[in-house]
This record gives structure tokens, sequence and C-alpha cells, in this order.
């Protein structure tokens, strides 16, 4: 089954490394951490952590958009509702220790809270290394009812526990979503190969070509896009 073009990434163009305006808390390890791990081309592979985190009743929305890496949201429990946490790492290489601190430095950030939204930005600047093994991973825990604009441009989207509206984009990659077993939602245009264990009624005219499940309640908007992977909807 295949779903239609729908994005929702921003433009970011801004080159910085990290400039929260709005920061709860900040935690970037300074001391990078060497893993003596090589690729197949025999790199030196380098990887550093910032954590962070948002008080939840000011934030309805979270955006990401990740340049080259993987995006991973899951739900807080309800004792631990009451705010956003975002863990970010970035994964550099190179064939010598002053390669892999370049290709590293490559890899700029920005995470800024704009009202009600907080903006997380990941992107590779221009940069001439050898390195094939850079990457960030976005790791986000926030509430359930926390709506979400997420992209990586090159990685994989996972979504779990969350039940707020979810746009999901996979430029080259899967997006898997897992929703309690009797969330009701909308499913609207998107792309990708479709694998959904909730039973999808059919659209109720061509126009809108969007599947819903059945139930009562408010409905989840799901926008899911991976137009060369796959699209999974799963229960928790």
């Amino acid at each position: 089954m295949k779903l239609a073009e729908l994005d929702h990434a921003e433009d970011w163009r801004r080159f910085w490394w990290v400039a929260p305006p709005l920061v709860i808390a900040l935690v970037l390890f300074s001391g990078i951490r060497v893993f003596n791990q090589m690729t197949g081309d025999r790199l030196l592979v380098l990887r550093d952590q910032a954590s962070q985190q948002f008080p939840a009743a000011s934030v309805r929305t979270v955006t990401v958009d990740d340049e080259v890496g993987d995006v991973i949201v899951q739900a807080l429990p309800a004792a631990a509702s009451g705010k956003i946490l975002v863990d970010i790492t970035r994964q550099g290489s190179g064939r010598t220790m002053d390669e892999a601190f370049n290709d590293l430095a490559s890899l700029p950030l920005r995470v800024q809270q704009s009202g009600d939204t907080v903006r997380i930005n990941c992107w590779r600047e221009l940069h001439f290394g050898p390195g094939t093994d850079s990457k960030w991973i976005v790791r986000i825990s926030a509430p359930v009812g926390t709506h979400l604009v997420l992209r990586s441009r090159k990685g994989n989207v996972s979504v779990q526990g969350i039940t707020g509206d979810v746009s999901a984009t996979a430029d080259a990659g899967d997006i898997t979503v897992r929703l309690p077993a009797n969330q009701p939602f909308v499913l609207l245009d998107g792309a990708g190969k479709l694998s959904s264990q909730f039973k999808l009624l059919p659209p109720v005219d061509q126009v809108s070509n969007q599947f819903a499940t059945s139930g009562v309640g408010p409905r989840q908007q799901l926008a899911l896009k991976a137009p060369l992977g796959k699209v999974t909807i799963r229960h928790e």
C-alpha cells in the first residue's frame, strides 16, 4: 500500500553547536569516550552525548530534523510525565584521532524552545574527511499526549506509547509506531510499504484518502512517510 506525499520538516541553516535559549538543565559530557571500535575501513569511532530537560507543562509539540541517524521517542510513565527528556548522541570517525575529532566537530546541533514547541535540529556541515560512521541518535522521552513532528533524512524513526498527533518522515529508512491496542487513530497520507496490526477501515471517500480504526473518543492523527522503506504500526 502506498501513502501519498506529506512532509512537515523545517529548513534550518544556522550553524552552531548548542544554544538553547530556554533550558531547564543541560549536561554535556565533556570527556569524549573513545571506542576501540574499527569499521571495515579501519576507522576510529568517537562519540559524545548531550542531555537536556524541558518542563512538560510548557511544551505541546516536539519537532526533530536529523540529517543522518535515528530518532527514537517513547512515552514517559505517568509518575515522571512532568518533564520532557532529550538525550542526543553524536558519532564521528576517522583514520586518526585528529580526523575523528574533526568529523565529530562537523556535526552541529541546535536545541531551543519557541513558545510551546521544542525544536531539535541535527545536521552535517561540509566535511571532506573519510568518516563513514557519522550520525546523530536522538532519544526523547515525553508525556503520552505530546504532539510530534519528526524527520530523519538518513535513518529510522521509532515512536512508542505516544497518543498525541504524530507526523514522521524517514527519507531513507523505516518508521515504526507502537500504540495502545485500543487507541483510535486516523492514518493520513504519506508513503511507504504499510504493515498494521490495527484493522483499518476503508476511506470514507476518494478525496480524503484517510484510513481510520474503529473505536470511540478523540482520534490520534498519524502522518507517516517512508518512501524507500516500511511503515509499521503495532500494538504495545
